[in-house]
C-alpha cells in the first residue's frame, strides 16, 4: 500500500486525490473518521445523545430520592374529613393513640 502512494505521489496526485481514489475502490469504511453526513451521523451524534439522556435520567432519579416521603406523623397529625362519622374518628383517634 505505501509503495502504491508513494506511486501516487509520483504521479503528481493530491492527498485528497488519493484518498478519493482508496474510497471508491474500498469503500467509506477505511477512512479512520468517518464523515459527518447521512448514516454515519450517528457516529458523530449518538455518544452526545446517549450522554444527554443519561445526565437527564440520572438528575430525576437523584431528585426524587432526595424528596422527603410522607412518614406516619405526618399523617397522624392531619385533620380528619369532615364528613366522617364520630365513630369512625373516635376508633382513628383510639388507633393513633395506642400506636404512639
Amino acid at each position: 500500500m505505501r509503495r502504491e502512494i508513494q506511486g501516487m505521489i509520483a504521479r503528481g496526485m493530491s492527498g485528497e486525490q488519493i484518498i478519493a481514489h482508496y474510497v471508491d475502490q474500498v469503500g467509506d469504511h477505511i477512512r479512520i473518521v468517518p464523515t459527518a453526513e447521512g448514516f454515519n451521523l450517528l457516529a458523530w451524534l449518538g455518544p452526545l445523545v446517549a450522554l444527554l439522556v443519561g445526565s437527564l435520567v440520572m438528575i430525576l432519579v437523584i431528585r426524587r430520592w432526595s424528596r422527603p416521603a410522607a412518614g406516619p406523623s405526618a399523617i397522624a397529625h392531619e385533620e380528619l374529613p369532615p364528613d366522617a362519622d364520630d365513630g369512625y374518628r373516635q376508633r382513628l383517634r383510639d388507633a393513633l393513640e395506642n400506636l404512639e
